[in-house]
This record gives C-alpha cells, sequence and structure tokens, in this order.
C-alpha cells in the first residue's frame, strides 16, 4: 500500500465528507464475535526433535498462508513453525473488521505462554509488516518469553514527516464514516514474490482488498504504538529491510535500528520488496534467520549488512 496516496486520497474524502456530516447515517460499531480461539493440536509442542519454535504473524490484510511456504524448510532445521489467522483475517472473525492491537499482541503472548507449557526450547517471533509491530509490542510486554525477534519490514512511522497530519485525515473520516471503503489492487504475477503469494493476495476471498477506514486507522494506530514502544525493547532483534519497500518508510526504520543499537541485526538488500519473508528471495533470508539464531545459541553476533 503506498502511503502518501492513501493520505492525500483520505484528506480529500475527509473534506468531501466533513461539508455533508450532518446528513450522514450513524454507524454501528462492529459487533462482538466469539470466533477468536487458536486452535492447535498440543502433542505438537512435544516434538523432541524441535530445536526451537518460531511464531509467525502475518502482515495487514494476509492470513496464515503467508507462512505455507516456509513449513518445509522450518521443519528441516529443527523449527516447529506456528502460523495463525489474526482477528479480522482470514477466517478468523469478521474479515475486515478491527479487534483491537491489545488482542492480536494478547493472542501472541498466549500462544506463546501455551507453547511455553509444552516445551522449554526457545521461542523467536517472527513478524511482517504489521505482524512485526504486533512482535514489538508482545515481546515489549513480556520480553521473557522470547529469545528473539525476527522483523521483516515492521509496520512502524517514527520520523514520518506527515504523520500527525496524516493522522488527524484519517481520523475525520473513520469518525465521519467508518465502513467507507477504500480497494487495494494486487499484481497476481508480481515478479517480486512467489507466485502462490501474488496469486492469494489478488484473488483469494480469503484475503482483504476492499479497506474499512476504521479498521486503516487502527491499523495506524499499532504502528504509531509500536513505534513509540520500540525504545522498551531490549532483546535480540534480526530486522529485514527492502529497498522497494513503498510501505514502511526508512526513515522509520533508521529509528528502530538508532533504538536497538546493540542488540539489533539488520540486512538490506535494495531489490527486496515490502513482503520479504514472501518474495522470491525468501529462502536466503530464511537461511540467514537460522544463521542469526545459532550466532545467538553460540553468544556470538552477525554484523550488519548495511552498517548499523
Amino acid at each position: 500500500m503506498n502511503v502518501l496516496s492513501f493520505f492525500l486520497n483520505a484528506t480529500l474524502l475527509a473534506l468531501a465528507l466533513f461539508t455533508s456530516a450532518c446528513s450522514l447515517p450513524k454507524t454501528l460499531p462492529p459487533q462482538a464475535d466469539t470466533s477468536h480461539k487458536i486452535s492447535f493440536d498440543d502433542d505438537s509442542f512435544k516434538n523432541q526433535t524441535v530445536q526451537a519454535h518460531i511464531i509467525a504473524l502475518h502482515s495487514f490484510g494476509d492470513n496464515h498462508h503467508a507462512f505455507d511456504h516456509w513449513q518445509v524448510w522450518a521443519k528441516s532445521h529443527g523449527y516447529a513453525l506456528h502460523h495463525y489467522d489474526q482477528r479480522g483475517f482470514g477466517h478468523r472473525g469478521k474479515l475486515g473488521r478491527w479487534y483491537g492491537s491489545e488482542a492480536m499482541v494478547s493472542d501472541a503472548i498466549s500462544l506463546a505462554e501455551r507453547i511455553r507449557g509444552h516445551s522449554d526450547k526457545p521461542i523467536y517471533l517472527m513478524g511482517e509488516s504489521m505482524g512485526g509491530a504486533i512482535a514489538i509490542l508482545a515481546a515489549v510486554e513480556r520480553p521473557q518469553l522470547f529469545r528473539g525477534l525476527i522483523l521483516a519490514a515492521p509496520a512502524v512511522r517514527e520520523g514520518i514527516l506527515v504523520r500527525y497530519p496524516y493522522n488527524a485525515a484519517l481520523n475525520m473520516v473513520a469518525s465521519i464514516s467508518p465502513s467507507t471503503t477504500a480497494s487495494i489492487e494486487r499484481d497476481p504475477d508480481n515478479p517480486e514474490l512467489i507466485s502462490s503469494t501474488a496469486q492469494r493476495l489478488a484473488h483469494s476471498p480469503h484475503t482483504l482488498r476492499d479497506i474499512r477506514m476504521d479498521t486503516y486507522r487502527g491499523l495506524i494506530r499499532l504502528a504509531d504504538l509500536a513505534s513509540d514502544q520500540a525504545p522498551k525493547l531490549h532483546i535480540p532483534v534480526l530486522l529485514f529491510y527492502g529497498g522497494q519497500d513503498e510501505s514502511v518508510p526508512e526513515v522509520a526504520i533508521k529509528n528502530l535500528r538508532r533504538h536497538w543499537q546493540g542488540h539489533v541485526t539488520y540486512v538490506y538488500q535494495s531489490e527486496w520488496p515490502h513482503l520479504i519473508f514472501q518474495s522470491t528471495a525468501w529462502k536466503s533470508v530464511a537461511d540467514t534467520a537460522h544463521e542469526w539464531r545459532h550466532s545467538l545459541d553460540n553468544r556470538g553476533k552477525l554484523h550488519c549488512r548495511k552498517a548499523c
């Protein structure tokens, strides 16, 4: 999603709606939903061949299938990979409704606690975009649960020039007409992504493409919260970012690196897109994560691939 174009569209829509706000009907808040449980076979946590657990959190609009292609790699490298639909995405809850940052962070922590109840192996939290923001917040709240974070372009916003005017315009739109939607078109033949991802994002009925304004506002508030809480994070972080990212500005990533000096390993490639974990480079990214994990086990440290 191009942040600047969404901001301009939101601003114009806000102005248009503001002039006719009195005639707008009242909009009810999202209905309460009970389909929020994460179902797993607890016996899968007891596998003695597992060397570590990875909880993988998908990006905004996506679902748990974002990490299907990681499963074979994970098993062959000694990892148990746990991924699920976050609330309001995929099959969980009402597609496109925002259930709140607190609930999504709580889900990640609850799953980690459940794993810890069955296994003493280290747990890593892996997040892409929105999932990265949730991972940051979960690790700030319960750092003792996680050995480290593996992040790809986490949704953060510190340093963005138009951050607060953007928030004001979006809040106006979401308050006046929360159910107003903006459509996101995705290329089914995107050469930057693996084919299954490009096709799923473009065609699957369980991928979010019509985004409610109140849901988008929730995403922005999540990114702001992750930005504000990031300096409190002190566990090891492996941070991936690409030069073709049009969603998370580089200045926000630079600020993360500044806050995390001494415990972040930064890996950058100029050709990487926003969804690095689903890009055609995912295998080399996964191998880098595996190498990084071993460096932590050996109390070593990988050097940044780009000066930190």
